[in-house]
């Protein structure tokens, strides 16, 4: 996109160029001009696509310049600057077709959100114009850009009411947002959703819209849900709600994925509701696979009442963390069945048995919030809060995962096993108590003191010990280097490593290997 900055004050200018950084706005060449005489001239020369303009100039004002303009550059936008905050400027402007207008001082943000407004002014215009060439092509892709349009209202993408008119106007959509409608939403619970299928869903909804006989469209908004808007007028409204309601449900569709009828609206109310569904679409963790009407279970939503969690922490303190879950499963099985839950009451739920599992852990010497929060446990737990089905086997998963951290820390044996084995497996590391602790999220010092208790010596002693044998039996081999041999043992910096082995065997490395007869070197 091209710009012509127009002023007579050659510092309003220099302010303009470096109010923003254009290039982020779509701007891709800048041109400038003190006079309007120089302003035709490059609009005349270059290819200019939007140009902003002062009104107050001598000779030739502003608004003369734009009337120019639009007679000479009709698919040029045109940007007005003025000091006069009175309407009658602005409104002369605008008759003379004025894209907007511009209060000075101006701002970055006045700027940018001008700048990208009418960017996508020009855009819809240019493309227009290459559709309404083809004249037939036009007519073939009509719906799609009417679908087009909803998409990004749907999203939020066209602002307040009004933007959202003018938007409809500027992509030849007016008639659309005259118009009545059922919206539909068709919410996928997958974390993810193939491109490809979501392309097979839109063209099974648009095969059942079909035969319901109506005028549709039907705007994807992410990657897990979209929509059909289903246009009516109010007496059939019912009529065709229901005959939706029956045609999805008895489709192979409401077994995939959720399906939430709106009730009737018009069309500026349309992403008002649409965002309603999609609430309830989030708060129905009990049956997420069907055909639902949004107020209906709107009106089923009440406050849940936690299950009693004073008996949690001697649970797991004890090891019956299976009774826990089996507990817990029951309650949400209960008030699954009265369809009273929803997302929030299973992240309260969720909160609180994190509670009780953050205060036994941290008693135990392990870094619950690295278990809890950092650790792979199956499920992730914001995913765990979409579904009671998703919520039951996050519950079981973690409750298994602490069970077994607790028992590992209780059997001195295992810990000690533990640590060796991951020591042998990790010798080529830069090894220390710290890394090996966070790896088992366990307190470094807890896990010292544990050590020590049951071998007699520290876990970074150990460490050295494990190098030093490793060492030893390397440097009987003579084709493998001493610098080798280091970064083996986990020493990136050859001093240091010998430095250790000197110290620790009163010796060099090289002093070492050369005082074996090589008769000790394993075959």
């Amino acid at each position: 996109m091209n710009l012509l900055i127009v002023d007579d004050e050659y510092l309003i200018i220099e302010d303009l160029l470096s109010i923003t950084d254009w290039e982020m706005t779509g701007v891709t060449e800048i041109y400038t001009a003190m006079n309007a005489a120089r302003a035709k001239q490059l609009l005349l020369e270059k290819q200019v696509d939007l140009m902003l303009c002062d009104i107050e100039m001598p000779q030739t004002d502003g608004l003369e310049l734009l009337k120019w303009a639009k007679e000479n550059c009709p698919s040029l936008e045109v940007i007005m600057l003025t000091c006069h905050a009175q309407f009658d400027y602005a409104r002369t402007a605008l008759r003379y077709g004025s894209f907007d207008y511009l209060l000075k001082p101006v701002t970055e943000e006045d700027i940018d959100k001008i700048i990208r407004k009418a960017a996508v002014k020009l855009e819809t215009d240019r493309a227009r114009r290459k559709l309404q060439a083809g004249g037939e092509l036009w007519n073939r892709f009509k719906s799609s850009w009417e679908e087009h349009f909803w998409e990004d209202c749907l999203r939020g993408l066209l602002g307040s009411e009004e933007e959202v008119r003018q938007a409809a106007e500027a992509r030849n959509c007016e008639a659309e947002w005259s118009r009545t409608l059922i919206p539909i939403l068709f919410h996928s619970y997958s974390d993810t959703v193939p491109a490809e299928e979501i392309t097979c869903l839109k063209a099974a909804v648009a095969d059942i819209l079909k035969r319901l006989h109506c005028e549709y469209r039907v705007p994807a908004l992410s990657p897990h849900a979209m929509a059909a808007l289903c246009f009516t007028d109010a007496d059939g409204a019912d009529t065709l709600k229901a005959a939706a309601a029956d045609m999805f449900g008895n489709s192979g569709l409401a077994d995939r994925m959720g399906i939430y009828m709106g009730k009737y609206c018009r069309a500026w109310e349309t992403e008002e509701e649409v965002n309603r569904l999609r609430q309830t679409a989030m708060n129905n963790v009990c049956c997420i696979h069907g055909v639902f009407d949004g107020e209906e279970l709107e009106t089923k939503a009440a406050k849940v009442c936690l299950p009693e969690m004073s008996s949690w922490p001697a649970l797991i303190d004890c090891g019956r963390t299976k009774e826990l879950s089996e507990r817990i499963t029951i309650w949400l099985n209960l008030n699954k069945e009265t369809g009273r839950l929803n997302r929030s009451a299973l992240q309260m739920l969720q909160y609180d048995l994190e509670q009780v599992l953050y205060a036994g852990l941290q008693e135990n010497g392990i870094h619950a919030h690295q278990f809890l929060y950092y650790r792979d446990n199956g499920y992730n737990r914001i995913g765990a809060i979409g579904s009671v089905r998703a919520m039951q086997a996050w519950v079981e998963r973690i409750l298994n995962d602490v069970a077994e951290a607790l028992r590992e820390v209780r059997e001195p044996l295992t810990l000690v096993e533990k640590v060796k084995k991951y020591v042998k497996e990790h010798l080529e590391e830069d090894l220390n108590r710290i890394k090996i602790a966070e790896a088992m999220f366990l307190n470094p010092d807890y896990l010292d003191r544990r050590f020590k208790k049951d071998t007699g010596c520290s876990v970074n002693r150990y460490i050295l010990k494990e190098q030093l044998e490793m060492a030893k039996k390397l440097l009987l081999y003579p084709d493998i280097t001493v610098s080798e041999i280091a970064v083996r043992c986990g020493y990136a910096n050859m001093s240091n490593f010998s430095a250790m082995f000197k110290r620790e065997t009163g010796v060099s490395p090289v002093e070492y290997r050369k005082n074996s007869d090589g008769s000790s070197c394993p075959q």
